[in-house]
């Protein structure tokens, strides 16, 4: 059926399968043993109130491998691996009601007396029960060493890897051939999806890991990772939309020039927040902001305000244009 903006599908309806239920919740908890494995270094995050700094293991990219490498043996051993495409809607829906649980038991374990002040998210906490729901009492709630929120973000990459080679294998299945439009679109998610789970260290300082709170907000934001930006894929997948070599050039060419400023303008950033009395900055002007921190005015954050966006830009539109 073709559905227009304000024509919507009626057949579409919430669905709970218990199967997929099952899997998708013993996955959640490897996802979760994974960050406990050894593997990775372990850093201290962004400052806190109090001084207090919490540690953060980073095996990401480990984490990721072994996605990939579960689902290339499932794949090989006649595993239906496009069934993670076919039963996405059942897959959502057990993992918003794993948030909603979740939510609802960080509401009412975590009482603001008993939270350490640097835990405490001062957005919330005001005696209002569904404010508090809404975007979560505390900053970082953790399970031991297991913090519920940086493992959610990584998860959801993860899961996006994991869609995306789905939809490859639905394709596959139908058509009995590739697509290279599809291939290309895959390709710059993976290269997207690798890099920030590879340099997952930039990940512990961003707002929402580090000021945000924890509540149904943050959760179902995360699991939404896969459904955003997966949609190029699983658009061209469904469709069948086979572009000419020479477009497929220009937008790898394109989503390469955003990838480079993306990545060098922060790990500029990166490198002046973890060492910003190297030599390399000897030359550079910063700013001083109300907090007392130093930003930088130079080099790439010289050219642009916020060139790390501009490259995430550069490289979310070209990936659309393989829509």
């Amino acid at each position: 059926e073709n559905y227009t903006l304000l024509s919507f599908p009626t057949n579409w309806r919430p669905r709970l399968d218990l199967y997929v239920s099952v899997v998708y919740i013993a996955w959640l908890l490897c996802q979760w043993m994974l960050y406990l494995v050894n593997v990775g270094d372990v850093i201290p995050g962004p400052v806190l109130k109090q001084g207090k700094r919490l540690n953060y293991r980073l095996n990401g990219f480990f984490s990721l491998v072994v996605n990939l490498i579960g689902f290339l043996i499932a794949t090989l051993c006649g595993f239906k691996v496009a069934v993670i495409f076919e039963k996405i809607t059942e897959l959502v829906t057990i993992a918003c009601l794993v948030q909603f649980i979740i939510s609802f038991i960080l509401l009412f374990t975590q009482k603001t007396e008993n939270l350490p002040e640097y835990n405490i998210n001062t957005v919330a906490n005001r005696g209002n029960i569904l404010e508090d729901w809404l975007v979560g009492r505390s900053i970082s709630p953790r399970i031991g060493f297991l913090d519920l929120k940086f493992v959610f973000a990584r998860t959801g990459m993860s899961a996006l890897a994991l869609l995306n080679f789905s939809v490859l294998a639905k394709y596959y299945e139908n058509n009995k051939t590739t697509n290279y439009t599809l291939l290309l679109a895959i390709a710059m998610v993976l290269v997207y999806t690798a890099d920030n789970l590879y340099n997952e260290s930039n990940i512990v300082y961003i707002r929402e890991m580090s000021r945000d709170g924890c509540g149904i907000t943050l959760l179902v934001y995360l699991i939404g990772i896969p459904l955003e930006y997966g949609l190029v894929v699983s658009y061209v997948g469904t469709t069948k939309n086979e572009l000419p070599w020479y477009c497929l050039v220009c937008i790898a060419v394109f989503f390469l020039l955003g990838y480079w400023t993306y990545r060098s303008s922060n790990n500029e950033k990166s490198l002046f927040r973890a060492t910003p009395n190297d030599p390399r900055f000897k030359d550079y002007e910063t700013i001083t902001t109300a907090s007392k921190t130093n930003l930088l005015v130079s080099g790439w954050w010289g050219i642009s305000r916020h060139p790390n966006y501009l490259g995430d830009i550069i490289m979310h539109v070209a990936m659309s244009f393989a829509a």
